[in-house]
């Protein structure tokens, strides 16, 4: 069962990445970035899928996370990982200026956290610690909608 545990805990750690010792929230979207690529050629059922997974898994291994170092640790980006490939399904297209255009405003919205994003992250368990970054990713989506929307109709 050790084992199994310290899987867990990898995962919830971003698949490692939320072991780097400065900024794990931030660098919780590359492998964000790896499941966004390699599915950027799948259909939309299959990448909403992924997604559905992903915050599944998330809310289930942030939970153990959560008892072994602590509610929404620094260590657990799962929530970011998740949340930031859901951001990216909303980009127009898969352009780099897009991409980092999707990963600033994620970050922002993250660290910001509006309603009802605060109320989630002042929660405890692994649902609301994937919950609170997935209404950052919600509010980052739209933008992303707007600024494409905004663009089209100002350059058509």
């Amino acid at each position: 069962m050790r084992a199994l545990h310290a899987v867990f805990l990898w995962i919830a750690a971003g698949f490692g990445v939320g072991f780097v010792p400065r900024a794990p929230g931030t660098f919780g979207s590359l492998p964000a970035l790896v499941f966004f690529l390699a599915t950027a050629e799948a259909a939309w059922p299959q990448r909403i899928g992924l997604f559905a997974l992903l915050f599944l898994v998330g809310w289930f291994v942030s939970e153990i996370a959560g008892r072994y170092w602590g509610h929404d640790h620094a260590r657990i980006v799962i929530d970011e990982v998740a949340a930031q490939y859901f951001v990216w399904l909303a980009v127009p297209d898969i352009t780099w200026p897009w991409l980092l255009a999707g990963f600033v405003l994620f970050r922002l919205f993250d660290v910001t956290k509006p309603p009802p994003a605060r109320w989630f992250d002042d929660q405890k368990g692994g649902f609301h610690t994937m919950t609170d970054d997935f209404f950052a990713g919600v509010y980052a989506a739209a933008t992303l909608l707007a600024i494409r929307f905004t663009l089209t109709a100002v350059y058509p």
